[in-house]
């Protein structure tokens, strides 16, 4: 069973509370401190404690974890409710928000996928909040494969506790095992927008397990698409592009460098 590490940050108030939430839910010990920040652990997994904001968690790759979940809020300008997931690195040449330019952390596609349907099901009760991936954005920038789970809104929506629940219920199922295995392959997303509805929708209907995701507006950086299929827990066999999302000059580039390192794609 992996390893996994929990990290809420001090600096979100929402990281906060979904990790006292998930507390309640896992007989978590506290296990002293570790270079000042403080630990509790169970069984296969560590809840810990972070003062710096998740974008900047660098120093995480010194720590022994087969997995990594940032526990962390999303703010929207609308207010939107959401609970998200997604893979973190900079498909641009700025790293305004943690991590480095041109650079990808290793993603988690099954447990993404896992997180995803966990809390489509827990949030069936709950009227408003959407479930869907975030394409590949913001640091750190780790080799250790990562993910974000994140409840997203405003101040009002990150409030609300049955919503919180479903985000650290997902988590505790995620450590004890009791999640939903279930996938027929293991992809990269290319194209869509921030919020990438068409592949979520896949994701649910056809078990596709998202590693990294390119949007529209980054597909200029195709060259990058290698880090995508090497960056990953799990080895990513295939390209979905939302193909009318994606400029007809943009696709023959894509499509030439997934020829190159020898991807197959699919049009959707």
């Amino acid at each position: 069973m992996d390893n996994i590490l929990v990290v809420y940050s001090m600096m979100d108030n929402t990281s906060v509370a979904l990790a006292g939430i998930l507390r309640s839910m896992v007989e978590f010990e506290e296990a002293g401190e570790v270079d000042g920040l403080k630990r509790f652990v169970y069984e296969n997994a560590t809840l810990l404690e972070i003062k710096t904001r998740h974008v900047n968690a660098y120093y995480l790759n010194d720590y022994k974890a087969d997995l990594i979940v940032f526990l962390s809020q999303h703010s929207s300008s609308e207010g939107i409710p959401a609970f998200t997931t997604h893979a973190t690195g900079n498909w641009s040449d700025k790293a305004e928000l943690g991590g480095l330019p041109h650079e990808l952390s290793y993603a988690a596609p099954l447990e993404m996928l896992q997180l995803l349907k966990s809390m489509k099901k827990l949030s069936a009760s709950a009227s408003g909040p959407s479930v869907t991936y975030e394409a590949t954005h913001h640091g750190p920038l780790l080799t250790i494969p990562s993910l974000f789970i994140e409840l997203g809104g405003n101040e009002e929506v990150m409030e609300v506790k049955s919503y919180q629940e479903v985000v650290s219920k997902s988590v505790s199922r995620l450590i004890n095992g009791d999640v939903d295995t279930d996938f027929s392959k293991i992809v990269v997303g290319i194209g869509s927008n921030h919020y990438p509805g068409k592949f979520s929708s896949i994701a649910f209907g056809r078990g596709y397990a998202f590693a990294h995701i390119m949007p529209r507006y980054y597909t200029s950086e195709y060259t990058m698409l290698e880090q995508a299929f090497t960056r990953s827990k799990q080895k990513p066999e295939l390209a979905v592009m939302d193909w009318k999302s994606i400029r007809s000059e943009e696709r023959d580039k894509i499509i030439n460098k997934l020829n190159e390192i020898g991807i197959d794609y699919e049009k959707v």
